[in-house]
């Protein structure tokens, strides 16, 4: 777990804001919740990744041992339980409600600057990536990427977001609570997202380096500047260039490939009209 907590600076958990505390606003939308069963409000995160709560638990300065009990999966769940008035204030004034898995809730206010941080913290907490098989991507593999919530309007701001990262790389779908990526738009999403420096759980991060490794093998990763980003994870090659001079029946003779593959190419190309051929 490639975390750290650094110095508050004098301010109360939440106080102010930083990297540190929009992911930890991030992580709280994604495993935290809030009540209040008497004068106090009672705050609590709870994940099977220890780590991830005890640098929670650090965060909000916790004094009471982190708990743990089993739970219906392999893994034990653990919880960072506080009961702080002040601490539940401030996340209320954050956008913070109780009932936040059953009920609706809003994208809390922050400035652009954070956001990177905020989705990292809930990528962390109820986000996966994984790199699947796909037989028509260079190398047979592909990246995904999922994102899940329940709260429809919180969802809504999320994928806008997200969608605004990957542009034209890709579109971000959505099914029943989950919003899911691949190829390209997964590329883009995930270099953005560790593309800011911050707290981030090691076990994700790993998995996009070992993507990134895998790209540069087969091709690099696909970047704005790469006139070939459109090709979705497929590594340009040089026949790619007739596509744009020459008919699809004289590509297939000369490069002896499919005509379909042809097709593919030049649909993700963007070409319509063919230049006349040198």
């Amino acid at each position: 777990m490639a975390l750290d907590v650094t110095p508050q600076l004098h301010r109360r958990p939440f106080g102010g804001w930083s990297a540190n505390m929009a992911y930890a606003l991030g992580l709280f939308y994604a495993d935290g919740s809030i009540s209040r069963p008497s004068r106090s409000w009672y705050v609590q995160f709870y994940n099977t990744d220890l780590a991830k709560v005890e640098w929670w638990h650090k965060f909000v300065e916790g004094t009471n041992p982190v708990h743990v009990r089993d739970n219906d999966r392999d893994n034990p769940l653990y919880s960072s339980r506080v009961t702080d008035d002040a601490l539940g204030e401030r996340l209320i004034r954050l956008g913070a409600r109780p009932r936040k898995s059953v009920e609706d809730h809003p994208w809390p206010l922050m400035d652009d600057q954070f956001e990177p941080h905020f989705i990292r913290g809930f990528f962390d907490g109820d986000g996966g990536v994984w790199i699947g098989s796909a037989k028509k991507m260079k190398g047979g593999k592909i990246l995904k990427v999922s994102l899940t919530c329940n709260a429809p309007t919180f969802r809504r701001d999320l994928k806008n977001r997200v969608q605004r990262v990957v542009g034209k790389a890709g579109t971000v779908s959505e099914t029943t609570i989950h919003l899911r990526l691949s190829g390209a738009a997964a590329e883009q999403f995930l270099a953005w997202l560790y593309g800011h420096e911050g707290p981030h759980m090691a076990r994700k991060k790993a998995e996009w380096k070992k993507w990134c490794q895998f790209r540069k093998e087969h091709g690099g990763l696909i970047m704005d500047t790469d006139p070939y980003e459109s090709l979705r994870g497929l590594r340009e090659e040089p026949w790619h260039s007739l596509c744009y001079t020459h008919p699809v029946s004289e590509v297939v003779r000369r490069v002896r490939v499919s005509r379909s593959r042809v097709y593919q190419v030049r649909k993700a190309l963007g070409i319509k009209e063919v230049r006349c051929g040198a």
